[in-house]
């Protein structure tokens, strides 16, 4: 007869994107694994791991950083063309 234990235990914790002092219900995953106590494993120890995992939807964050980078890309292009164009008319000097 085999003795069913929890191997990993992982708890994930999502906090509300609307409310921040808030979290929807965690989530417990549960690995089993299992161990017959007649046979004789010798020195083998089985390893038992808990996590826990907190999560919030950041996609309105991404997107705002992507703003950000296309604004100062679209900056850096028009200061690089503004730069070939002046250095072409005037021969580099300014």
């Amino acid at each position: 007869m085999a003795v069913t234990y929890a191997q990993t235990l992982l708890l994930t914790i999502n906090i509300r994107t609307d409310e921040k002092s808030q979290i929807l219900p965690p989530v417990l995953d549960l690995t089993y694994a299992q161990r017959d106590p007649s046979y004789d494993y010798g020195a083998a120890t089985d390893s038992i791991s808990f996590h826990v995992l907190y999560t919030m939807a950041s996609d309105g964050f991404w997107d705002t950083w992507e703003v950000i980078f296309i604004f100062f890309m679209i900056f850096a292009g028009v200061q690089w063309a503004y730069g070939v164009l002046k250095t072409s008319r005037y021969g580099g000097a300014g």
